[in-house]
């Protein structure tokens, strides 16, 4: 890859990573949201008599576990997404600082979620086993 396109792609990546974290936060906002209202249900039935297993609570139970759902998986899929981009501005810092090119594939090859053919993964670099540590 050239300079340029280095450039381009760190910038596109910066790009995604803002639209990622505004709606990473958007999710965490609406698990707040449900939360408060499932927490104002809980107090407003305290004491009363009536089935507390109402439809609407349920539905509020339920949406509630949906937002949490989503704001974790935001998280996480937020953190992938950050680390990539990490990963590739560093291999980018690398390449400039040794003057050694960084392969599109090289790029690709941390991305959350990629599949890679095997054609792609022959372009990877090496990895140096002896510093790959064994956890047993």
């Amino acid at each position: 890859m050239t300079a340029d396109e280095i450039d381009e792609t760190l910038s596109a990546m910066a790009r995604a990573a803002t639209d990622l974290l505004r709606e990473c936060e958007a999710a965490q906002e609406r698990m707040e949201e449900c939360d408060d209202l499932s927490e104002a249900e809980i107090r407003d039935r305290a004491g009363q008599p009536g089935l507390p297993y109402r439809p609407e609570c349920v539905l509020l139970s339920m949406r509630l576990q949906l937002a949490t759902d989503s704001a974790k998986k935001y998280r996480d899929a937020a953190r992938e997404f950050v680390s990539w981009w990490t990963d590739v501005a560093m291999a980018a810092w690398k390449s400039s600082v040794l003057g050694t090119p960084i392969t599109r594939a090289r790029v690709g090859g941390a991305a959350p979620g990629t599949l890679m053919t095997k054609e792609e993964l022959a372009l990877l670099p090496a990895v140096d086993e002896r510093n790959v540590s064994s956890r047993s």
